[in-house]
């Protein structure tokens, strides 16, 4: 199971008020993504990226969040962003694990565990009441070609090539762009829709796919600890319903 969905309406509040939060900056948003960088009353700032948006909380809005969210969960939280995928678009395989960390250079190492940059699984909630119904989630499992470009060029960069993106001092995770991806990742699994806030494993090779949908995919996260599996966490909050 690489998906679990958070159906307990007393786990809620701390959903609903992101979504509160973070709408009263992005109801303002015309496309310019600098006009709301620059808005000293803004909660988001917006990041563009080729696949999307990605949205980080400003610090007093993080902290209202950290609240409600630590509220209900036991486990600490790491980190809560937002990535917007747009109608019709797509976000490539890509994978947050901590399983190579192992292979980086020791400084990079540490950077990434200070910034809390890595992850093994995440809450997705929908920030948006537009109809995602056909917005897809997809889980992959690498090939052995795909596995030994990891392995071998973990620390490298191949631009010229653009198919292999590995963990370095601003980067997330290891990704395969999608126009070169058809044999090296096959799908597993897939989640459909965003309805409810659900726990995905980041540790596998997972994907967007939101070519089919009408409006964009508006999806806030939050991650735990490094240390922190998919299984703990359902666990945890499985208890919670009890």
């Amino acid at each position: 199971m690489n998906y679990y969905e958070i159906r307990n309406v007393d786990l809620s509040r701390p959903f609903y008020v992101a979504s509160e939060l973070f709408h009263s900056s992005y109801q303002r948003f015309d496309g310019d993504v600098t006009a709301i960088n620059r808005n000293p009353g803004a909660n988001i700032n917006m990041i563009p990226f080729a696949q999307g948006i990605f949205v980080t909380w400003r610090p007093r809005a993080k902290k209202i969040l950290l609240k409600e969210f630590n509220s209900i969960f036991t486990y600490p939280i790491l980190n809560m962003f937002v990535f917007v995928t747009p109608a019709h678009g797509t976000y490539a395989w890509h994978r947050e694990g901590t399983q190579n960390l192992h292979r980086l250079p020791g400084e990079t190492q540490e950077y990434i565990q200070l910034n809390n940059v890595r992850r093994n699984c995440a809450i997705n909630y929908n920030l948006n009441d537009s109809d995602l119904s056909k917005s897809k989630l997809y889980w992959g499992k690498a090939s052995k070609e795909a596995n030994d470009l990891i392995n071998d060029n973990y620390h490298n960069v191949y631009p010229e090539q653009g198919f292999l993106h590995v963990e370095n001092k601003v980067g997330l995770g290891v990704g395969f762009e999608s126009v070169l991806d058809q044999n090296l990742i096959r799908k597993t699994d897939e989640y459909v829709g965003l309805d409810v806030p659900v726990l995905i494993k980041t540790d596998d090779f997972h994907m967007i796919d939101n070519t089919e949908c009408e409006h964009d995919r508006i999806a806030g996260t939050v991650s735990f600890g490094p240390n922190m599996m998919f299984d703990g966490i359902k666990n945890m909050i499985t208890n919670m319903a009890k």
